[in-house]
């Protein structure tokens, strides 16, 4: 008789991307060396990463500009650029990123931060 699998890691994933991104904001909360501005934007980046995987690497820069432009105001009403942008530099050192595409993450966050309080998105 043959043994059943196991699922795969791989299969886990997919099965519930809300349960697992739950179970990494916690995980993430437990780290004491992680300021609160750094656990708030991996929290945003992970909720919009679980919900909208990226396949392959040249699919980076597009879905960077797009998480960008998602959640700007976030961004810039938390003061999270600088985490946001050392992110970025994150994903440049692993050659996932240009400067062009740094640049244009950027200027959506600085847009929208340059944007008056009273003026609709």
């Amino acid at each position: 008789a043959a043994k059943p699998t196991p699922p795969s890691s791989a299969g886990l994933l997919r099965g519930s991307p809300t349960l697992l991104g739950r179970r990494a904001e916690v995980l993430l909360d437990e780290f004491e060396d992680v300021t609160p501005p750094e656990k708030a934007f991996m929290k945003l980046w992970n909720r919009w990463i679980f919900a909208r995987p990226i396949q392959a690497d040249r699919d980076v820069p597009r879905a960077v500009v797009a998480f960008a432009r998602a959640h700007a105001a976030e961004i810039a009403g938390q003061n999270l650029r600088h985490n946001f942008h050392l992110h970025l530099f994150h994903l440049w050192d692993n050659s996932l990123l240009a400067a062009a595409h740094i640049s244009a993450a950027l200027d959506v966050v600085d847009d929208e931060a340059a944007r008056p309080a009273s003026e609709e998105p």
